[in-house]
């Protein structure tokens, strides 16, 4: 008799639990809070898209665009030819 009626009170809690949770989990105000995090996490992901193609598009306006660079290096030295020289020069 006192564990059914142990019994019942936690089944009703439990109950009572349960649909306190879905009643806030599909309420108006956590969905729409739902749809508005999405509709901003849309809006970053289309500002992002936007900003990549007009760096693609825009690469001579934006600051940050780096060109290709090409590096000469010098021929190399002829050690003789620069010692004649030289001594051609000192003579």
């Amino acid at each position: 008799m006192l564990y059914d009626t142990l019994i019942n009170i936690l089944m009703s809690f439990l109950l009572i639990s349960l649909i306190h949770y879905l009643y806030n989990f599909f309420s108006p105000r956590a969905v729409l809070s739902k749809t508005n995090n999405i509709q901003k996490n849309n809006k970053n992901a289309n500002n992002d898209i936007l900003e990549i193609i007009n760096t693609i598009t825009n690469s001579d306006k934006d600051p940050h665009y780096v060109e290709d660079t090409v590096i000469v290096e010098d021929p190399p030295i002829n050690m003789e030819n620069e010692l004649d020289d030289f001594l051609k020069n000192l003579n």
